[in-house]
C-alpha cells in the first residue's frame, strides 16, 4: 500500500537526518511537518475514493430531478460494486475518461435484460412496461436514441455482459445513454447510498 511505504520514508527522514535536527530552524520544522500532514491527507482522499470509502458530494446540475437537486448533498460510496452487483434502479456515479467531472444517473437496465423502446413513449423491460414514478417528463424521445438504438439492434436488444443502460430522472435535459449509448461496468466508480434531505 502507497500510505504507510510513503509515511515510513517520510519519517526515517525527519529523525535519521543530523542535518535536519540540528541546523534547521522550528519554524522550517514546522513547515516540512505541515507538508508533511498535506501529503497524508492528499493520499487519503486518494485511497478512500478507490477503497469503498463513503464521501459526501454536492450535486451539479438539473439532470436527476426530481429526485436530485442542484446543490443537494449526497454520501457516494466509491469502490461500492467491487463487492457488489449493479441493480436495477441504483443511482450511480459514473466516470469517463473523456471528461474531468463525475456523473450521476440511474441504472434502467443491466445484462441479460431486454430493452424495447415503444411507439408510446414507454420502455419495455424484459417484454414488460416499466413503470418510472421517479422521471420528469417523457420517458424519452424515440428521434433522440439513433445511436443507442443502434447500439442495441447490432446487440439484438439484450444488453450483454459489462454493459449498462442508465437515464438521468429528468429525461427533458438529462445528458446520458440517449446521447453516449451504453455504459461500461468499469465507468461505474461509486453508489449513491444516502440523499440528504434539504432544511
Amino acid at each position: 500500500m502507497i500510505l504507510p511505504t510513503l509515511a515510513v520514508q517520510q519519517i526515517n527522514l525527519l529523525f535519521m537526518s543530523s542535518y535536519f535536527s540540528n541546523k534547521l530552524s522550528k519554524g522550517k520544522i514546522i513547515l516540512f511537518l505541515l507538508g508533511f500532514l498535506v501529503v497524508l491527507t492528499v493520499m487519503f482522499l486518494v485511497i478512500s475514493k478507490q477503497s469503498g470509502q463513503k464521501v459526501e458530494r454536492e450535486i451539479n446540475g438539473d439532470s436527476m430531478i426530481p429526485t436530485l437537486k442542484e446543490g443537494q448533498r449526497v454520501l457516494v460510496e466509491y469502490g461500492y460494486y467491487k463487492d457488489h452487483q449493479v441493480n436495477r434502479g441504483d443511482i450511480i456515479v459514473m466516470k469517463f475518461k473523456t471528461r474531468d467531472f463525475e456523473d450521476v444517473k440511474r441504472v434502467i437496465a443491466i445484462p441479460g435484460d431486454k430493452i424495447v423502446f415503444g411507439n408510446n413513449s414507454r420502455i419495455y423491460l424484459n417484454d414488460k412496461i416499466l413503470e418510472e414514478d421517479y422521471i420528469k417528463g417523457e420517458s424519452f424521445r424515440k428521434e433522440d436514441l439513433y445511436l443507442l438504438l443502434k447500439q442495441l439492434e447490432y446487440f439484438n436488444n439484450t444488453l450483454p455482459k459489462g454493459y449498462y443502460l442508465v437515464f438521468g430522472d429528468n429525461r427533458e435535459i438529462s445528458y446520458d445513454s440517449t446521447n453516449y449509448g451504453l455504459v461500461l461496468a468499469e465507468q461505474i466508480v461509486g453508489k449513491v447510498v444516502s440523499l440528504k434531505t434539504e432544511d
